[in-house]
């Protein structure tokens, strides 16, 4: 008779243990997804840098000089969420483009708060003190 009541289910213990792996394996996989999300936004983020420029030189093409060639252009709004756009050394043959970032994506793991690219198409990125980053290559 007592092999006919079979015991069905888990004990505690087995139940703890799964717990205690899944949230080891949680601790570990979404620190590592943030990046990832960090890393796709800044990737977005280049790409629309490198748009604009290609619209200040077709720009400058036309007209001879730099000024007025972002009249009312705005950032897409999916990139406006996490970056602002800064135009600086605004004349009629310079410019520099940077995009500086905002909120959550101030939290990127690469220390790339601010991307930046001028008018001789030269990429850069800047630190929080806004010194030019050596490493070029860990931010575009």
């Amino acid at each position: 008779m007592n092999k006919l009541l079979k015991k069905q289910g888990f004990t505690l213990v087995e139940l703890l243990i799964t717990m205690a792996i899944v949230s080891i394996l949680a601790m570990i996989a979404i620190p590592s997804f943030g990046n990832y999300v960090a890393q796709a936004r800044r990737s977005e983020a280049e790409q629309e840098l490198m748009r604009i420029a290609s619209r200040m030189e077709n720009c400058y093409s036309l007209n001879n000089n730099y000024t007025d060639c972002l009249q009312n252009y705005t950032l897409p709004a999916e990139i406006a969420k996490h970056y602002t756009l800064n135009l600086t050394d605004d004349t009629a043959n310079t410019y520099t483009l940077i995009v500086t970032a905002k909120d959550s994506q101030k939290r990127d793991k690469k220390n790339c708060q601010q991307l930046a690219i001028n008018h001789l198409g030269r990429k850069f990125s800047l630190n929080d003190e806004s010194a030019l980053t050596t490493d070029l290559h860990k931010c575009w």
